[in-house]
């Protein structure tokens, strides 16, 4: 039986016993009040919205259809809104899988990024903030996930490491600002790239097949709990002006209050992590939008709601 990944399924495909993680499922009650699952399927090459109507529930294993969990599933894809969406008729529990087919994994290789960004904080100027770095990257709530987790569920950096790809590339982009903007202090700005998401080490359960938000994410956000674990790790012994500074970058690294930042950037240090940041999950998200193949005889995708336009895609210039 030929394997279906769910970068390649288009609308009308007809699903035999395909493999696919759950990564999240929701019970609703539709206009004429009788019950179906909506749910979100996923695999290494991405995600897929998916439906079981009560017409199918005899055929489906309700009980074992839980998140994290691998299922096969009969049934075929349908298109609604523009998007594949799979109409489950059959499925299963699957118990012998191999984890790799639903875990996206980088192109990068992680442990070499890593060595690249430690390069760069051994040569840092400020001897303070250097220990502070290497100090916090070696403590066990940090070291254990930091080369596992995405920099975020969907949209950007959404694989394994994704989160230290994300940082290498600001801390690279951070660097090269450096030559037009002298009067930044490099040092503390490459703390904010390294720690400015940092609570998604906490926001987001990175050991699961299905990634998805922890019950701390959902209450609190990673801006939040990036917070509390900076101040909750920071020694009382380092520079309080310092620190505030520092902290100030995380908690204003959004850059507006209405899309998630506590404060608004008041430092250059802080303007530069910002604007910085932004570039990254703006490439992030073009690369990751072409990666659907979906582009049409002009070069242009469909359109993304999270950069508002269609894109070109390079390799058509």
């Amino acid at each position: 039986m030929i394997r279906l990944y769910i970068k390649d399924l288009k609308p009308g495909d007809i699903l035999l016993k395909q493999n696919f993680a759950v990564k999240e499922i929701v019970k609703k009650l539709s206009k004429n009040n009788t019950h179906y699952y909506t749910l979100t399927l996923s695999d290494k090459t991405g995600q897929v919205d998916a439906k079981i109507w009560a017409d199918y529930f005899k055929d489906v294993d309700l009980e074992n259809i839980k998140i994290g969990s691998v299922i096969s599933v009969t049934g075929k894809v349908d298109s609604f809104r523009d998007e594949n969406q799979v109409m489950i008729e059959k499925s299963i529990l699957v118990e012998d899988f191999d984890p790799a087919d639903y875990v996206t994994t980088s192109e990068y290789d992680i442990d070499e990024i890593y060595a690249k960004i430690l390069d760069t904080v051994n040569s840092l100027e400020d001897a303070e903030i250097k220990k502070l770095i290497l100090e916090l990257l070696d403590l066990p709530e940090i070291k254990s996930k930091f080369l596992k987790t995405p920099a975020a569920m969907m949209i950007h950096h959404n694989y394994v490491g994704g989160l230290v790809v994300h940082v290498y590339e600001i801390l690279t982009l951070a660097k090269a600002s450096m030559e037009l903007y002298p009067e930044a202090n490099f040092s503390e700005l490459a703390f904010g790239a390294i720690f400015h998401d940092i609570g998604k080490l906490e926001e987001l359960d990175a050991g699961s097949l299905a990634l998805n938000m922890t019950k701390e994410g959902k209450l609190l956000g990673h801006v939040v709990q990036g917070l509390l674990l900076l101040e909750r790790c920071i020694p009382s012994s380092f520079d309080k002006n310092k620190k505030l500074r520092l902290i100030h970058m995380v908690a204003s690294h959004n850059g507006k209050k209405e899309i998630g930042a506590p404060v608004t950037p008041s430092t250059i240090e802080a303007f530069l992590l910002s604007e910085i940041d932004n570039l990254s999950f703006k490439i992030g998200t073009f690369r990751m939008h072409l990666q659907k193949g979906e582009i049409d005889e002009n070069g242009f995708s469909t359109y993304s709601p999270y950069l508002g336009a269609s894109l070109v895609d390079p390799k058509t210039y």
